[in-house]
């Protein structure tokens, strides 16, 4: 693919999150917000420390980019809808290049 076919697609990728009808506003503890597509849905399978197997349901955030003022383990995430309160993990990329916002 071409440079100019690939950046329309990350702009696509931009405004499927950020004009998505299940795009929330996300306030940063100490200043800023982004929009980003909450889900609580995901799930990471592991052993522990007496090789018991064990799901974890993860909460993250799909965005477009890190957000402006994510930058360690104590900034904190408001949602608005419900009212509830994150501590920001990690920042990544899926599998698609997607932005993954990690929370915990």
């Amino acid at each position: 693919m071409s440079v100019e076919t690939l950046d329309l697609l990350n702009e696509d990728r931009k405004n499927t999150i950020e004009l998505s009808p299940f795009s929330e506003l996300f306030n940063i503890l100490g200043g800023g917000t982004f929009y980003g597509i909450f889900d609580k849905s995901h799930v990471e399978d592991n052993k522990d420390s007496a090789n018991v197997y064990q799901k974890n349901i993860k909460a993250r955030i799909m965005v477009a980019s890190l957000p402006d003022g994510l930058t360690g383990s104590v900034t904190k995430i408001t949602r608005e809808t419900p009212d509830t309160e994150y501590v920001f993990s990690s920042y990544g990329l899926d599998e698609e290049g997607l932005g993954i916002v990690w929370l915990y």
